[in-house]
This record gives C-alpha cells, sequence and structure tokens, in this order.
C-alpha cells in the first residue's frame, strides 16, 4: 500500500523535517518496529533522496500552491503535484513532451494531467526531467496510461484545482 500524506504548504518546517515526520507515522500505521533508530533524508548529487539508515521505505515528496505531499511506500513511488493554472502549455508541451502528448493535448487533452503523469514517473525512476522527458508518453492510444513498463500510474482525485499523479508499484493508495 502506498500512502499519500497532503499536508499545507505553510513551510513551517524544513521539507526533511516533514518527511521525516510522515515516515514515523506511516512506519507506525505499519507497525515496522525502527528500535529507536534516528532517521534522516540523505542527498547524493542528482540522485534521488533517501532515508537513512536504510528501513525499507520509499518516499517522494512535491509541493505546489497550498499544498505539500509526501508518498511513502514498501518500494520505489514517484509523486507529483501540480496547482491548475493558466499557462502557456502548448509551448512547454512541444518543449518538453512525447509527439504522442503533444497530440492529445491539442485534441483537448488535459496537460496536466500529462505533466504529472510524466513527472511522478521520472521522480519513481529517478531519472529526473532532465533524463529525456520527451524521450517516453504516458499517452497510449489516445489516453493517459494506466501504467509505464509496468509501473502503475495512478492519478488522485483530491481538490478540483490541482492534478496529482503516483507512480508505483501497486495502484492501491491511501490519502492522509
Amino acid at each position: 500500500m502506498v500512502v499519500i500524506y497532503i499536508l499545507p504548504n505553510d513551510r513551517m518546517q524544513t521539507s526533511d523535517q516533514r518527511i521525516i515526520e510522515c515516515v514515523d507515522r506511516y512506519t507506525e500505521s505499519i507497525r515496522r518496529e525502527r528500535h529507536g533508530v534516528s532517521l534522516s533524508v540523505v542527498r547524493s548529487g542528482n540522485q534521488k533522496p533517501q532515508i537513512f539508515p536504510d528501513i525499507g521505505v520509499g518516499f517522494s515528496v512535491s509541493h505546489s500552491g497550498k499544498y505539500w505531499i509526501c508518498a511513502l511506500s514498501g518500494g520505489r513511488v514517484g509523486v507529483d503535484l501540480q496547482e491548475r493554472s493558466k499557462r502557456h502549455s502548448k509551448r512547454i508541451a512541444e518543449r518538453y513532451f512525447h509527439p504522442n502528448e503533444c497530440e492529445y493535448i491539442s485534441g483537448g487533452g488535459d496537460f496536466f494531467e500529462v505533466w504529472t503523469a510524466k513527472e511522478s514517473y521520472v521522480k519513481y525512476t529517478g531519472q529526473g526531467i532532465s533524463g529525456g522527458f520527451s524521450s517516453f508518453s504516458v499517452v497510449e492510444n489516445g489516453v493517459i496510461a494506466d501504467n509505464i513498463d509496468g509501473v502503475c500510474l495512478t492519478r488522485v482525485s483530491f481538490d478540483p484545482n490541482y492534478s496529482l499523479c503516483l507512480c508505483a508499484d501497486e495502484n492501491e493508495v491511501m490519502t492522509v
């Protein structure tokens, strides 16, 4: 099961403090013993941040507008949140998206659903946006795919002014 914690984006704590707080809540909810081990978030260059020491919990963070979110799982996970706004989505799509996705958006498809699906996937893989964002497509047969290379993409509805997509090995999601 993947758990997504949705918190106000109030910046009263650092992102690392919030991540550790969410990991504490998550491990307690799945009854995983940490044996009093103090946790920290470590970053190595451009690699995806990790919990240290490794306790078998994967996480991904995103923030936009008034929300900060953290997705946690027993495996790899990627999450992206975007506040819907009037952006120059056609120009952004032409620059960063796969041709299938540009065609989907030109035909009335939702730019933010594509963006969050793509970004959640590159967060899942750890490659980030610079790792060939246009080299893969989240659109298949004119719709946003449910998976990419066997990895589940799950769109989560919680606020009509936002798009939220989760990328994980499983599609069972609980929001808190």
